[in-house]
């Protein structure tokens, strides 16, 4: 079956779509890219610069209240239909809703509130914020179907809900297999992590993340690692773990520009998606529950990932065989004793790769869009569909023409 056409705004047109974030993450990026492929215009906005902000035919950047609520003005003057707010923090979604209410264009304008990251979920209470953005919010988007669930029912939230997974775009497939040579993949070595890291040390700083984000202190899991006899790589995020974290033996890469580090990583045999959450849990609700960028920046780069203390990490690579879980560090001990499973990982990526690509299954937003604006859903074909299915299971927001 063909490929539909986008959906339509009242005047013939694809509908023009704003994301808009404080920090405009790689998640929002890939959804904009994807939506710009399937012809929709669509305008970014954030309030620092940050990688693929270049993508939007309109970008903004904000600092304020005064600087937010002007730029939904101007994004609803121009025929924007779908206001697409992300993750944290909770007051500006309630500043969307004031926007669209001052100018009523309640019937016209529709306000997503896509969640990365659930301060109720971290803290198993609802903070005044996030209740005010739900009541403000037309529907939600999440990143894993637990979070999902946890917080409907907290909420007790009847609106529209979906999950929608980070996928690559397929450009970024592209801009990867420019250089993956899959006949050398074989004689990939070492693990390598991408991400945030706690700095170490006693200093006041180093103490209150490791309070914090007790889920990033990962220094002290990868230098167990290493005395299991692995080599562990990391490009770091941020530049106090770089400079605190010279002493432990991880080879720590400086911070990398999204697309390089890309191909940086496809050069490593493993990895890693494990998380400081051993102890308690409960402290780190939200890291258990989510799915992370890195599981798909992974896949894109064509390498297995090894999970462990993430749940819903773990389930994700279990059910798509992409990547190899455990219950402990010490279960993973020397990574050189699985080497007999890396040819069929290797396999199951290579397939993996041509279904999980964000265009195939951005139809999930399209559709929700459509279902909000009162506009007639799209259809995918058989194949697609089915895909989906596996995914998310059935819901309203996947269709097809039998």
């Amino acid at each position: 079956m063909k490929e539909e056409k986008p959906i339509l705004d009242g005047n013939g047109e694809p509908l023009k779509i704003l994301l808009i974030a404080a920090h405009h993450c790689i998640r929002v990026v890939r959804q904009g890219m994807a939506l710009i492929n399937k012809d929709y215009t669509v305008w970014g906005a954030g309030n620092k610069q940050s990688f693929g902000n270049a993508i939007y035919k309109n970008y903004f950047l904000w600092h304020d209240e005064r600087q937010f609520k002007n730029c939904i003005k101007t994004a609803i003057d121009a025929g924007i239909k779908i206001i697409h707010y992300n993750n944290e923090p909770d007051r500006p979604a309630i500043w969307c809703r004031e926007v669209i209410n001052e100018m009523e264009k309640q019937n016209e304008v529709k306000l997503i509130f896509d969640w990365h990251d659930v301060d109720s979920i971290r803290k198993s209470i609802i903070p005044l914020d996030e209740r005010e953005a739900v009541n403000a919010s037309d529907a939600f988007v999440y990143v894993s179907e637990s979070i999902k669930n946890i917080t409907n029912k907290l909420h007790s939230i009847t609106k529209p809900s979906m999950v929608l997974y980070n996928y690559p775009t397929q450009s970024m497939y592209n801009h990867v297999d420019q250089h993956l040579d899959w006949n050398k993949v074989y004689d990939r070595k070492h693990l390598v992590y991408e991400g945030g890291i706690n700095p170490i040390g006693n200093d006041p700083h180093a103490v209150e993340l490791n309070k914090v984000w007790r889920y990033r202190n990962l220094y002290p899991l990868f230098m167990k690692l290493i005395d299991m006899g692995n080599e562990v790589h990391a490009f770091v995020g941020n530049g106090d773990a770089l400079e605190s974290g010279m002493t432990t033996g991880v080879v720590i890469h400086p911070p990398t520009v999204f697309d390089q580090m890309l191909i940086e990583i496809m050069k490593y045999r493993y990895n890693l998606l494990i998380f400081n959450t051993e102890e308690d849990g409960s402290q780190c609700r939200q890291t258990e529950l989510t799915t992370p960028n890195k599981m798909w920046d992974a896949l894109c780069s064509g390498l297995p990932s090894l999970a462990c203390y993430c749940n819903e990490t773990e389930k994700y690579l279990e059910k798509h065989k992409i990547g190899l879980t455990f219950k402990s560090l010490e279960d993973i001990g020397d990574t050189s004793s699985f080497d007999d499973k890396y040819e069929e990982l290797i396999e199951n990526i290579k397939q993996k790769r041509k279904e999980l690509v964000f265009e195939n299954q951005i139809i999930k937003s399209e559709n929700l869009y459509a279902y909000l604006l009162g506009f007639e859903q799209k259809h995918t074909n058989k194949e697609n569909r089915k895909n989906l299915i596996f995914e998310y299971g059935v819901d309203e927001f996947i269709k097809t023409k039998i």
